[in-house]
């Protein structure tokens, strides 16, 4: 996924998010659904080889490293692809809610945005517990 598609995806939840609140009626399952293709996209890893080559004449401990190293190999790229994802997601994130506080806090001069942070900070420490 490129930043230009996730942030797309961003943009999508939190406009589904904010109607959903303005709608007590609307159900979250779009939400849900929205979540879980931007996760589904994690998983996507085209153009990745993870074959692996021996020979069922080879002993058990040959076949079993070979194995080990190719899955070894395979999930390396695959934490490697998902890290490169959730940081696009979680840039995607930053630059819709920075887009967002200016305008509210342009659009508002007594906004307190800091504030809000605070106070969902709390809450959130509130909710660990």
């Amino acid at each position: 996924m490129t930043y230009p598609e996730a942030l797309a995806r961003v943009v999508g939840m939190l406009t589904v998010a904010h109607e959903a609140r303005r709608d007590p009626d609307r159900s979250a399952e779009e939400l849900g659904a929205l979540y879980g293709t931007l996760l589904a996209d994690l998983g996507t890893f085209e153009g990745q080889d993870f074959s692996l080559s021996f020979s069922t004449g080879d002993p058990p401990e040959v076949i079993q490293a070979t194995v080990q190293r190719a899955t070894h190999d395979a999930l390396e790229r695959v934490i490697t692809t998902a890290r490169e994802e959730l940081a696009r997601i979680a840039a995607a994130f930053v630059y819709a809610f920075n887009e967002l506080a200016a305008e509210y806090e342009a659009a508002c001069p007594d906004a307190d945005v800091p504030g809000l942070l605070r106070r969902l900070g709390i809450e959130s420490a509130g909710d660990a517990d």
